[in-house]
């Protein structure tokens, strides 16, 4: 569900491993940043964290 809401909202097409998706300021949201160690093992898309305390 998480892919196909990006994908609609932004009105474009994710492309498993060859679209990386950027979360900024992870710290502010804790739960976020725990849901990315599902993603990455889910293996379809490479995640970058940035954050200004990362």
């Amino acid at each position: 569900m998480f892919f196909m809401y990006l994908a609609s909202f932004y009105n474009v097409r994710l492309y498993e491993r060859e679209t990386p998706i950027i979360f900024d300021e992870v710290q502010l949201f804790p739960r976020a940043r725990s849901a990315n160690k599902y993603l990455v093992a889910d293996g379809r898309y490479d995640y970058i964290e940035t954050g200004s305390l990362i």
